[in-house]
């Protein structure tokens, strides 16, 4: 019984498949808590606390700068296979770069008290197909912009435990382009480019 049970369970992890997804999280905030995976923030041992758990600054000294960035390069696919074209059973998105910067600035007021400021773009990306592909009056082209400007305080209550807290101004874009069949009676049909008014929002 006991092995059955193994051999089922074998079975089943055998047939399993992969799941990718597409996000625009972008969680790669300071080379430290990028090499402990995210398992930062019961550490915050560095400007980039701010983003991570803002408490963390009050154990800072004096005056801190984290600057830097993330090189992205995204890939990406979809498989139409009951495309009648072959050319289009399989279309990959086109070549993109970004680079997400990030500015975090600490400062220790006495023994107990620190403040500091962090701008970020902890959302965005984008996607770029092909302007002939065959979705492409759903969607040729996204853009999506996010910049964080986050002032935050922190206070050391006792030589254990600190509290922070911090406020963000957010500014944010999102624009939409795709292509649109265009007909004018008795004149002219045609495929043209078309683009989405920006959608720009403060919080």
């Amino acid at each position: 019984m006991r092995k059955l049970m193994m051999v089922s369970l074998v079975l089943i992890l055998g047939i399993v498949s992969s799941a990718f997804g597409s996000g625009f999280l972008i969680y790669e905030h300071g080379a430290a808590a990028m090499g402990m995976a995210g398992a930062f923030v019961s550490i915050a041992n560095n400007p980039t606390a701010i983003f991570y758990n803002p408490a963390g600054i009050a154990w800072l000294k004096g005056t801190q700068v984290n600057a830097g960035g993330t090189f992205i390069f995204p890939s990406g696919s979809v498989s139409l296979p009951n495309w009648p074209s072959p050319t289009f059973s399989k279309v990959y998105q086109l070549d993109q770069t970004f680079f997400p910067p990030q500015f975090y600035f600490t400062h220790k007021f006495g023994s107990r008290v620190a403040a500091g400021i962090g701008v970020f773009a902890p959302y965005g990306l984008g996607t770029s197909w092909p302007v002939n592909y065959p979705l492409k009056y759903i969607c040729t082209q996204t853009s999506m912009e996010t910049l964080f400007i986050n002032p935050a305080v922190a206070f050391m209550i006792t030589d254990n435990l600190s509290i922070g807290v911090g406020v963000s101004y957010i500014h944010s874009t999102l624009s939409l382009d795709l292509v649109r069949n265009v007909v004018i009676p008795n004149t002219w049909t045609g495929d043209v480019p078309a683009s989405l008014n920006k959608a720009k929002g403060n919080a």
